[in-house]
C-alpha cells in the first residue's frame, strides 16, 4: 500500500511543481497584451505578391538589360542549345586512349609541381625585390 501511496505524492508533487513553473511562465515572461492577437481588422499581407517585394518596373528591366553584353544576349537568344553529340560509336580504345592521355597529362602537372617545390621556389619572394 505504501507504495502506491509514494507513487500517487510523486505524481501529484509533479503536477504541482509543472503548474507552478508554468504559472510563473505565463506571470513573467509572455507579455500581457500576447493573448489579444491582431484585433477585428482585416489581415493585410505586407506585400501585394507573395514572396516578392514588387514587380518591376520597364525602367528596372531596361536598366537590368544593360548590364548584359552582347555576346551574353546573343548567347542567351541562341536557338541551339548544345552542339550535337558525335556520331561515332563508342569505342573503349579511344576510351582507353582518351584516359592515359589525361592521366599523363596529371601525372606531368604533379611532377612539375613537385620539382617547383623542391627548388624553393615558393620560398623566394621574388616580387618583393625591386
Amino acid at each position: 500500500m505504501s507504495t502506491a501511496h509514494d507513487i500517487i505524492s510523486a505524481i501529484i508533487a509533479f503536477l504541482l511543481t509543472a503548474g507552478l513553473i508554468y504559472g510563473s511562465w505565463r506571470r513573467w515572461v509572455t507579455r500581457p497584451d500576447a493573448g489579444a492577437g491582431r484585433g477585428c481588422a482585416p489581415h493585410q499581407p505586407k506585400h501585394a505578391l507573395s514572396g516578392q517585394e514588387r514587380i518591376p518596373s520597364r525602367d528596372d528591366l531596361a536598366r537590368w538589360r544593360e548590364d548584359w553584353t552582347d555576346a551574353e544576349l546573343a548567347a542567351m537568344r541562341a536557338v541551339t542549345l548544345a552542339p550535337a553529340p558525335s556520331q561515332q560509336p563508342w569505342s573503349f580504345e579511344r576510351w582507353d586512349r582518351d584516359r592515359e592521355i589525361w592521366l599523363e597529362a596529371r601525372r606531368r602537372e604533379a611532377h612539375e609541381y613537385a620539382f617547383a617545390l623542391r627548388s624553393g621556389a615558393w620560398s623566394d619572394p621574388w616580387w618583393t625585390r625591386r
